[in-house]
């Protein structure tokens, strides 16, 4: 097999940089060089912004379980999903959390 030349040859040694360099940047993922914002003050709302998607998982789940009416089988299929992705979203938001 050839080796890439030209543009194809510096697109690929580009990505063989990043891959390089991605393993020394995954410590500070979470927290840019140029953020402004108070480390405590970052960490203070990644703990506080999980707590909302509980009560959101049972208000979905209380509209999945009274829908009625025409539309009520489309509307059932939509609640039923949102109650079931928002444990993910509160799990993504304590993930960040852990790593910054």
């Amino acid at each position: 097999m050839a080796l890439p030349q030209g543009a194809a040859a510096s697109q690929l040694s580009e990505v063989i940089t990043r891959r390089r360099r991605a393993p020394a940047n995954i410590d500070g993922a979470a927290v840019t060089a140029g953020a402004a914002a108070e480390r405590g003050a970052v960490l203070r709302l990644l703990n506080e912004a999980p707590a909302p998607e509980l009560p959101c998982t049972r208000r979905y789940r209380r509209h999945y379980l009274l829908a009625a009416g025409l539309a009520a089988e489309s509307a059932q299929r939509e609640l039923r999903q949102h109650p079931q992705e928002e444990p993910g979203h509160a799990d993504r938001i304590a993930a960040r959390g852990q790593r910054t």
